[in-house]
């Protein structure tokens, strides 16, 4: 678990460096950017190419999806049932089936599992919450965001040139030659750094304090973090026993909110204080949740 403690230690000097205010505002923006167009792409074409994608690969993806229908009618059932305004609710749907399933849940699944498994914790993310993000909140947004600008669609338009993805379809299409040794040698230092540039950008964005929605902080972190991977694993128990794919979607399943998400609610209206709240609260206790639940599946 040396790897996990040092997560946390990054995770603590992005946060250590917010309190101390030491590097520029715009620092995690800089950081995320390195990791999204370097970084993951790195890391992809290092542990797909080569990857023999099969069929029972894909239930990584109806794992993701199935979850995503589920949650959805759960939010919309209690949105009714304690009467959640608009904004609320829209900042619920977005943040409860979406996870932090690539900066937080690579570096975690590489954690717990090792490097060998990193590859569905990939695929998961990639075909699950990536091509959510890029479809279903778009959708969110305009039906629920009281700007209604038609600008969110564009995200749906960026899924063809978003780097990760670009690197999983490389991957998958030409893993013969990027498997090279050159071209790993040549990859293996940027893949390496989304560890420490990922959980000090976390750090750097986490907003831990409390001010209100104590009880909707409560309930969506309990949706996303309890109720998602005890689904998930229902879900698959019904389809046979746990394999290691099986294990890591389930793992991912119970990622906290995912940080763009949060963004997004938080710059369209949709309840941003407590959207910033579930998503910085969330990352503190996945420090907990996350053991819990690779202790069910060993």
């Amino acid at each position: 678990m040396s790897s996990w403690v040092l997560i946390f230690f990054y995770l603590f000097i992005g946060l250590l460096f917010r309190k101390l205010d030491f590097l520029p505002e715009k620092t995690s923006s800089a950081l995320n950017k390195v990791i999204i167009n370097l970084c993951l792409p790195a890391l992809i074409i290092n542990q797909m190419s080569g990857f023999d994608f099969q069929a029972d690969h894909f239930f990584a993806l109806f794992i993701h999806w199935a979850l995503l229908g589920l949650l959805c009618l759960i939010v919309l059932s209690l949105s009714k049932i304690f009467n959640l305004d608009k904004k609320t609710t829209g900042c619920f749907l977005l943040l409860v089936p979406l996870g932090n399933t690539s900066f937080l849940g690579y570096p975690m699944v590489e954690s717990f599992f090792g490097q060998r498994y990193l590859v569905y914790g990939i695929i998961y993310d990639q075909l699950g919450s990536f091509l959510a993000l890029s479809i279903y909140a778009p959708l969110v947004l305009n039906f629920y965001s009281p700007k209604k600008d038609i600008r969110n669609m564009g995200l749906f338009k960026k899924i063809v040139f978003f780097p990760p993805f670009l690197a999983l379809v490389f991957s998958l299409l030409f893993g013969h030659y990027l498997s090279h040794p050159s071209v790993e040698g040549l990859l293996n230092p940027f893949s390496k750094g989304i560890i420490p540039l990922a959980m000090i950008s976390v750090g750097l964005q986490l907003d831990h304090r409390l001010r209100k929605h104590k009880g909707l902080l409560f309930l969506g972190l309990f949706l996303k973090m309890v109720m998602a991977p005890f689904l998930a694993f229902a879900i698959t128990l019904s389809f046979g026993h746990l394999d290691p794919l099986k294990k890591v979607a389930i793992f991912q399943s119970g990622m906290p909110p995912m940080i763009t998400a949060a963004l997004l609610a938080f710059e369209d209206d949709l309840n941003g204080e407590l959207a910033l709240s579930l998503m910085s609260w969330g990352v503190l206790l996945s420090f907990v949740t996350l053991p819990i639940i690779y202790f069910f599946l060993k």
